[in-house]
């Protein structure tokens, strides 16, 4: 089977271009997993994609070969907001001629559109009777609060190409269970032709392999695992070292890791370290990979979950199937497996951060018992990555094949 990805550049693909190994890959699994396995079950995975990236492919894991990739359609991120609007216009219109283009030189069995980007290949699918999918992550968060922030008419002028993927749909959807209300947007902007899917995320399950780790610890440290860009709300977590400074909490330091998405948000995150006079204690670092990520997080003092939305994403999994302390907002999905004050702390505001920190820092909570209970429930309630990311690939056939009889999986 013939497999065309209409997409962005995400992490592991990223990953791989740049020559990393698989152990080295530093984030979005939903999209590694699925991908890996359908090369691995014997089909032809081809990608047309947009990115930031036009250096030299050092791709070096035996699945994947520089002549899967039909079009690199070179668009740089743009920090101000105009410029993000020409450069959405004219990105599409590329997407539009490489995926055409790409059809016409090969049949394909599928097209596999990710998030927005892979509208054109929505679109085309129609147009060349080829089975679609949409995979959405937690991408279109925003267009559902905004939505209720908004109104409806106003989030779909804000978000116009999120909303046209839905409304033209394609045979199936599948969007991430992560609290990002993707199932209640599709209620509102969904195609009913078009049949949703709503799964929960699958992790390796095993204890990370003890090794070195690359970034230099202190002895007392939280830890904050994300993206720099601004819905990941890295200034929360900089207000809670300063609240716990502000009490005489001193000898705590803050670990950021994360891909450098936002250059912008980056820079006033570190502004807002030295208006703190916290600086000292802040450690900025790039992103690590994640063996690297779940061994951190085993050895802070806790993991403070602090994005907007919802925080029930791939880090969660991670750091709770490691048996490491979690502290998050209490906002949709988490309640499902955390429990306050058995596997983890859900809290309303900063001050209920620092005052679980507190506590922690004093003894006053058996940490032990709750990495035990951590480690306990994400063995009990966590889908393993095979079954998760296989059911996504029979997903895949099944779709292929129910359109085309012929077609032989």
């Amino acid at each position: 089977m013939k497999i065309l990805y209409v997409t962005g550049l995400t992490i592991p693909l990223k990953d791989l271009l740049k020559g990393k190994k698989e152990e080295q890959i530093t984030g979005l699994p939903g999209f590694y997993y699925p991908w890996k396995y359908l090369v691995k079950k014997g089909h032809q995975v081809d990608f047309v994609f947009i990115s930031n990236f036009k250096e030299k492919y050092k791709i070096t894991v035996d699945w994947f070969n520089e002549k899967n990739i039909l079009a690199n359609i070179y668009a740089p991120y743009k920090e101000y907001r105009f410029m993000r609007f020409l450069r959405q216009i004219f990105r599409l219109i590329q997407l539009f001629y490489y995926t055409s283009k790409a059809l016409k030189v090969k049949k394909y069995d599928f097209i596999y559109c990710k998030s927005y980007e892979g509208f054109a290949g929505q679109v085309l699918s129609k147009i060349y009777k080829i089975p679609s999918g949409i995979r959405l992550f937690g991408d279109f968060t925003f267009c559902y609060n905004d939505i209720k922030k908004y109104g409806n008419l106003k989030a779909i002028m804000k978000h116009p190409l999120e909303y046209l993927s839905f409304k033209v749909g394609a045979n199936f959807l599948l969007a991430t269970d992560d609290g990002s209300n993707c199932d209640d947007l599709f209620k509102m902007w969904g195609n009913k032709k078009t049949k949703f899917y709503f799964w929960k995320t699958g992790i390796d399950l095993n204890l990370p392999k003890d090794e070195k780790i690359n970034i230099k610890l202190p002895e007392n440290f939280l830890y904050y695992p994300a993206r720099y860009v601004d819905w990941k709300r890295q200034d929360r977590a900089l207000k809670i070292l300063k609240l716990l400074f502000d009490k005489n909490i001193k000898n705590v330091y803050l670990i950021f890791t994360g891909n450098l998405t936002s250059i912008e948000h980056y820079n006033n995150l570190q502004k807002k370290a030295k208006e703190y006079s916290i600086e000292n204690n802040v450690i900025f670092e790039k992103e690590v990979v994640q063996n690297q990520m779940r061994l951190i997080s085993q050895k802070s003092l806790a993991n403070i979950l602090v994005a907007d939305h919802s925080n029930l994403g791939n880090v969660f999994y991670e750091i709770l199937s490691s048996g490491s302390v979690v502290i998050s907002f209490k906002n949709k999905g988490l309640d499902e497996f955390i429990v306050d004050g058995y596997n983890g702390f859900l809290v309303d505001d900063e001050e209920g951060f620092v005052e679980n920190i507190k506590k922690i820092i004093y003894g006053k909570i058996d940490i032990k018992r709750i990495k035990e209970n951590a480690r306990k429930t994400a063995l009990e309630r966590f889908l393993s990555l095979e079954e998760r990311f296989l059911k996504e690939v029979e997903l895949i056939e099944k779709t292929a094949q129910k359109n085309n009889k012929n077609l032989k999986i």
